[in-house]
C-alpha cells in the first residue's frame, strides 16, 4: 500500500484502489466527530426547505466570520475527498459550498452530516479494473477487505 496525498493506493496486479479511509479519519477526530453517530445518506431530503427556512430568518444579518471561517475548513475537507475519491458525496457539498458564506451554521450542520455519512462509508474505494477483491495490508494488520459497494472504474 502507497500512501500519497491523502490516499491509500493498493495494487493487487489486476486492479488499483483509491481510498481516503486515514484521511476520514483524521478529519473525524479533528473536527470531534470520531464517536458520532453515522448518517445513512450524505444529505437529508428537505435541505432546500431549511435553506430557504434559514435564508428568511437570516435575510439582512451579517454573518459571524469565524461561523464562516469553520463552513469553508469543513467544506474544505469534504472537497479534497468528495473531487478525488468519493464521488457520491459531490451535491451535498456542493449545496454546503454555495451556502458557506451567507448561512455559515446551516452549512456546518450540513457539511457535519457528509462526514458522519463518510464515517459509515469510509471503507468505500474506487477502483480502476476489473477485480471486486482488493487485499489491503498495512505495518499493523493483514485483512482483506470485500470492495462490494465500490466504485468501480474500468
Amino acid at each position: 500500500m502507497i500512501h500519497y496525498c491523502g490516499a491509500d493506493l493498493i495494487h493487487t496486479g489486476v486492479s488499483l484502489c483509491m481510498s481516503q479511509e486515514r484521511y476520514i479519519k483524521d478529519v473525524l477526530q479533528r473536527v470531534g466527530l470520531k464517536e458520532s453517530n453515522i448518517a445513512g445518506t450524505p444529505i437529508d431530503n428537505n435541505v432546500f426547505d431549511q435553506v430557504a427556512e434559514e435564508m428568511k430568518k437570516n435575510e439582512g444579518v451579517v454573518p459571524d466570520k469565524t461561523l464562516v471561517n469553520e463552513a469553508q475548513i469543513l467544506v474544505g475537507c469534504i472537497i479534497w475527498v468528495a473531487t478525488r475519491t468519493r464521488p457520491d458525496v459531490i451535491f451535498a457539498m456542493s449545496v454546503a459550498a454555495s451556502i458557506m458564506t451567507s448561512l455559515p451554521a446551516l452549512s456546518i450542520k450540513l457539511s457535519k452530516r457528509v462526514l458522519r455519512y463518510l464515517k459509515g462509508t469510509v471503507a468505500l474505494c474506487l477502483i480502476f479494473g476489473h477485480s471486486m477483491r482488493v487485499s489491503k495490508s498495512s505495518s499493523n494488520t493483514k485483512s482483506t477487505i470485500s470492495r462490494i459497494s465500490s466504485f468501480v472504474l474500468s
